[in-house]
């Protein structure tokens, strides 16, 4: 059964996309986070429509923000616990933290133009990009870390096997290193779904910018919104610090 949990744990790791390691630049990027936006371009139709999707992913952040808050509040509290690395057990409280960070995932009021993300344009898909991958990393990572705390303590004692049916598990001591090896990779997706969230508010200045600000949006878009998203989605508001290492559980 230990070959069944390995397995369990790579798929885990795979789904986060390998980008859990929490590494990259000095100044905590993850690798591969995104960049600053390519200058706004197109005719003057185009540069409409990119306003009114920007304006409409505005909106969509603005009403998801109090449950994404929550969700912050929930892995900062837990943060402490696990960014250096699981340890060989790890304690109920800690795991109930865990738990409660990925209920609030979970809970997140994900805004309706996620789910039609590809049709938008220009600077709007990319932040909606951005908040997607938030969630994806959080949940999966979250998730992921939680199932190898729960291992590492012996919480969870049983897997299933086929439908309707478990299999206790007794790990080897090869099986718990490589678990806890891992967890360093889905604590570093934890992270880098909150670094991508925490840049948002930055997108979304500099694309109300080039598409021409308080004039060109008028009341579709105020500039009063901007201000709001950007002091929200920040380093400072939804970043979690500090960064893990790049190997957090090496050791």
């Amino acid at each position: 059964m230990s070959r069944v949990l390995l397995a369990l744990l790579a798929l885990g790791f795979a789904a986060l996309g390998g980008a859990g390691c929490g590494g990259g630049s000095s100044s905590g990027a993850p690798a591969g986070a995104a960049k600053k936006l390519p200058a706004a371009s197109g005719s003057p139709r185009e540069l409409r429509v990119q306003r009114a999707d920007l304006a409409l992913v505005a909106h969509g952040l603005l009403g998801a923000e109090p449950s994404i808050r929550r969700e912050v509040v929930a892995a900062r509290a837990a943060w402490p616990g696990i960014v250096a690395g699981l340890p060989m057990q790890v304690s109920p409280a800690s795991r109930a933290l865990m738990a409660h960070a990925l209920v609030r995932t979970q809970q997140i009021a994900t805004p309706r133009f996620i789910s039609y993300a590809g049709e938008l344009t220009g600077a709007a898909a990319a932040i909606a990009g951005l908040l997607l991958s938030f969630e994806q990393l959080s949940q999966r990572g979250w998730a992921m870390t939680l199932a190898a705390a729960q291992h590492l303590s012996g919480s969870q004692s049983s897997l299933s096997a086929a439908p309707g049916g478990t299999s206790s598990v007794a790990l080897t001591p090869a099986a718990l290193r490589f678990v806890r090896a891992n967890a360093s990779l889905y604590i570093g997706g934890v992270y880098d779904g909150h670094y991508n969230l925490s840049v948002i508010g930055e997108r979304m200045r500099e694309a109300y910018a080039q598409l021409g600000g308080a004039v060109a949006f008028g009341g579709a878009l105020r500039s009063t919104r901007i201000g709001q998203l950007a002091g929200f989605y920040s380093p400072a508001v939804t970043r979690l610090t500090p960064r893990p290492p790049v190997s957090a559980a090496g050791s």
